[in-house]
């Protein structure tokens, strides 16, 4: 999804049909050029594979998403503690050193934090993960927004290339650093990692934090 609040266009909103036999699940999606079949273009989500051509991020009617980010920051008090992360997506989780320097003192499993005795008073450990969202968390981000259909074939889809999104659709496994550049990757979702082609002019200009979770791409095609 996209924090629209946060959203900025600097170049309009282009538009491409959904390509045979593929779905947009979401906006805030990373979306590629194909052929329609038909001797035109249309778009998908990305798959991470080589030689794909970035079209820009999905944006159409707003959808009731089953995964948001997360991030929660836990502060050493120099003993051994437990911290629940609510609605935790196995293998999805990074921990990174916020203060202090002291990452390796954290570790994640089934859903709880464990920290360790050696995480000194004071020293800030950030938890990043995806997770289910709640109904609460859902009207927060989006209001009352009525639940809509994925786009399926044919139907236009909105593509955001240029300005400054907050989106969802993100590996939130990877190491994110502010001006680290963002490849395409699977299922619409952008990474650091893998094969997949970087997207040209295109850098992260926030990552995500305790008061806003979503990761901040400034992009100019």
């Amino acid at each position: 999804m996209l924090k629209m609040d946060d959203v900025r266009f600097t170049g309009g909103v282009d538009h491409r049909p959904v390509a045979p036999n593929q779905l947009v699940v979401d906006e805030g999606h990373a979306m590629v050029y194909v052929d329609n079949g038909s001797g035109g273009t249309a778009v998908k989500m990305s798959e991470g594979t080589a030689g794909e051509i970035f079209a820009g991020f999905s944006i159409f009617n707003r959808r009731v998403p089953s995964v948001i980010p997360a991030v929660i920051e836990i502060v050493g008090r120099g003993e051994a503690f437990t911290v629940p992360l609510p609605g935790w997506l196995t293998g999805t989780h990074a921990i990174s050193s916020k203060v202090g320097g002291a990452a390796a003192e954290v570790t994640v499993a089934a859903g709880v934090a464990t920290v360790a005795a050696t995480l000194a008073a004071g020293v800030v450990v950030q938890i990043t993960y995806s997770k289910s969202p709640t109904v609460a968390e859902l009207m927060s981000l989006q209001g009352h927004v009525q639940p809509a259909s994925p786009l399926e074939t044919g139907a236009e889809c909105g593509l955001i290339r240029n300005g400054l999104i907050y989106t969802s659709a993100f590996v939130t496994s990877d190491a994110w650093t502010v001006n680290a550049i963002p490849k395409l990757g699977s299922g619409g979702r952008i990474t650091l990692a893998g094969s997949g082609v970087a997207i040209p002019g295109a850098r992260v200009e926030a990552v995500p934090n305790a008061s806003n979770p979503f990761l901040g791409i400034s992009i100019i095609a």
